[in-house]
């Protein structure tokens, strides 16, 4: 590290008479061709269009969808850079933060999971580079749950969800209530996302727009990343739109859905599980049967399924754009590619 500047940009220097050049053609990860590489942060969105308009930027990635469909169809653009977009291993989600009234039964939740317009967001949200996922494990993995079908955005099924966990709107303010002990609760919830994350913001608006119809109240509340973080880990949030990363070998669930992660410095941040649950994630470490181990994730997935922890959203594409000078390795490992492997073209 020879230069760091705050909130702006980070220079690594390749260290002299690299060691690990012998080892170069056995592991990646030992490359080092580039003798020096910038780091630089650029919250715009617009900002990043520009500086690759103007090949300010070698590579750039988790560029945002418009303006990656846009540099696609610049015909300047593509003269000097590749695009690429292979399968990123990670879902969208929104968590659900059970311990609040509004959220605390499956029914309730997957009232809400029918008001999810998810056909409008993966073509105006996400331009259609992601796939519709229904839990916690990637579509590609061999264990996926394919038979457990998508839930259909619908208005009228949730609002009968409501009726049935004995929600109405009994003061006529368009807003469904219920009498909890002595207090008259309103379903008021609020949305944390990003305020750097615009695909949170506009899936959101889709879905407060939704939930009035049926009528929730959702408030869409932007929050810098350590704050949403922060209060996410400290359980003070109704509803967060946020993601998760999968391992590209074989994932292990007691992280996020055991009962034993579900403390203060645990990712079990919903609150989900049950002895059921937790027995199948227990098998599921120990079993060496590859067959049984696959039966185990359908069961498991089945169970989230059921209870709806998650308002499980979609897996996306990554969008990757490098400059063609360089000759430069895509992987489907986050973040999609490694600057340690470029090197310049003739």
């Amino acid at each position: 590290l020879v230069d760091w500047q705050a909130g702006q940009q980070l220079t690594l220097q390749k260290k002299e008479d690299w060691w690990g050049t012998k080892y170069a053609k056995d592991s990646p990860s030992f490359q080092a061709f580039p003798e020096q590489i910038i780091f630089k942060f650029i919250p715009d969105i617009e900002a990043t269009k520009s500086l690759l308009q103007n090949q300010e930027l070698d590579v750039v990635g988790s560029v945002d969808q418009r303006v990656f469909n846009d540099l696609k169809e610049d015909e300047i653009f593509q003269k000097n850079y590749n695009t690429y977009s292979p399968s990123k291993l990670m879902y969208y989600y929104i968590g659900l933060n059970r311990k609040n009234e509004c959220l605390s039964s499956p029914k309730l939740r997957r009232a809400f999971a029918h008001l999810l317009d998810l056909d409008q967001a993966k073509e105006t949200v996400y331009y259609d580079m992601v796939q519709r996922t229904i839990g916690p494990f990637h579509p590609q993995k061999d264990y996926y749950n394919k038979s457990l079908p998508p839930i259909k955005y619908t208005i009228e099924k949730a609002k009968q969800l409501f009726k049935e966990e004995g929600w109405s709107d009994s003061n006529s303010n368009g807003i469904l209530d219920k009498k909890i002990g002595t207090e008259l609760v309103e379903m008021d919830l609020t949305l944390d996302v990003s305020s750097s994350v615009e695909a949170g913001r506009q899936l959101g608006i889709i879905f407060q727009e939704a939930a009035k119809k049926a009528g929730v109240k959702i408030r869409i509340e932007g929050k810098e990343f350590s704050k949403l973080s922060a209060d996410y880990k400290a359980r003070d949030y109704d509803m967060v739109y946020s993601a998760w990363s999968n391992f590209a070998g074989p994932d292990d669930p007691k992280q996020l859905w055991h009962r034993e992660s579900d403390r203060s410095d645990g990712a079990n941040r919903v609150g989900f599980g049950t002895k059921e649950s937790d027995d199948l994630i227990d098998k599921i470490q120990s079993s060496t049967n590859s067959e049984e181990r696959r039966q185990l994730f359908f069961d498991l997935q089945k169970i989230i399924y059921d209870d709806q922890p998650y308002l499980f959203l979609f897996a996306p594409q990554e969008r990757i754009v490098a400059h063609k000078r360089f000759e430069a390795p895509i992987s489907v490992r986050r973040p999609g590619f490694f600057p340690n492997t470029f090197q310049l073209l003739d």
